[in-house]
C-alpha cells in the first residue's frame, strides 16, 4: 500500500491534487484563526512553499480566495468556497508548472473565475469607507491578471503584442470605467459581478482577436449576440430596487 501510494504521488497531477487539498486545509485553518497576523504569516509561508516561483496573478488568487472565505459564515457556502479555491489552486499552479495541457484554454477558465470573485468581493464590500482603495485594488488586480493573460508562450498573442504590460494597463483602465458605471446600477452584487465579468471577457477577447488580425463581422455579431442574451438574463434575474 505504501509503495502504491508513493507511485501515485510521483505523478505530477496526483501530487498537485494533494497540494490543492492541503491548500484548502490551510485556508480553513486561516478562517479558524480569525485571520490573525500569525495565521496569515503561516498561511503565506506554507502556500509559497507549495507553489514556488509563483507569478503575480497568484497573489491576486490568494487574496480573493482568503477574502471570500473570510466573509462567508454559512457552512455550505464555506465548503463550496474551499472546494472552489482548491480547484483554482490546481489550475493556477498546474498552468504555471506546465502540468496542465491546453494552457490558454484553462487560463481563460481560471481568469474568468478570478474576475468574477474579485468583482463579487468589490460589490459586496462596504462602499462607505475606503472606497478609493478598494477601487484601485480592483484596478491593480485586473492589470496583473490581464498582463499575465497576454504572456503564455503557447498563445500566439505573444507574437503580436510587444508591450503586454501597457496593453493590460489600458484594458484594466477601461474595466475600471465600466466598474464605476455598473456600481451605479441597482443589480445586486451577484448580477453586478456577472455583468462585469462578461464585460472583462469581451474586452480581452476583442483585444486578442485584434492583435491576431481576426476581427470580422462574424466575430462582432457573435460577441454582440452573447452580450445581449446574457445581459437580458442578468436583468431578468435582478430584483430591482434602489441601493
Amino acid at each position: 500500500m505504501e509503495a502504491k501510494l508513493k507511485l501515485i504521488l510521483r505523478k505530477p497531477q496526483s501530487l498537485l491534487v494533494l497540494k490543492s487539498a492541503i491548500f484548502a486545509g490551510f485556508l480553513f485553518l486561516l478562517k479558524l484563526g480569525d485571520f490573525g497576523i500569525l495565521p496569515i504569516l503561516f498561511f503565506l509561508w506554507a502556500v509559497f512553499m507549495m507553489a514556488r516561483g509563483a507569478q503575480a496573478s497568484f497573489l491576486v488568487f490568494l487574496f480573493v480566495s482568503a477574502a471570500l472565505v473570510n466573509i462567508l459564515d454559512r457552512p455550505l457556502f464555506l465548503v463550496l468556497a474551499l472546494i472552489g479555491s482548491a480547484g483554482l489552486f490546481y489550475l493556477t499552479v498546474g498552468i504555471q508548472e506546465l502540468i496542465i495541457i491546453r494552457r490558454p484554454e484553462w487560463l481563460l477558465v481560471r481568469n474568468t473565475f478570478l474576475f468574477y470573485i474579485m468583482f463579487l468581493l468589490f460589490f459586496l464590500a462596504d462602499k462607505s469607507s475606503w472606497f478609493l482603495f478598494k477601487y484601485l485594488a480592483v484596478f491593480l488586480a485586473a492589470w496583473l491578471i490581464l498582463r499575465e493573460w497576454f504572456l503564455p508562450p503557447e498563445d500566439s498573442l505573444v507574437k503580436f503584442i510587444k508591450r503586454p504590460a501597457l496593453m493590460a494597463l489600458a484594458l484594466a483602465f477601461i474595466v475600471l470605467q465600466f466598474l464605476w458605471a455598473v456600481a451605479l446600477l441597482p443589480l445586486g452584487p451577484v448580477n453586478s459581478a456577472s455583468l462585469m465579468t462578461l464585460i472583462a471577457y469581451i474586452l480581452f477577447d476583442f483585444a486578442r482577436h485584434h492583435f491576431q488580425g481576426k476581427i470580422n463581422r462574424q466575430l462582432v455579431l457573435r460577441h454582440f449576440t452573447i452580450f445581449i442574451l446574457l445581459l437580458i438574463l442578468i436583468f431578468a434575474t435582478t430584483q430591482w430596487g434602489i441601493r
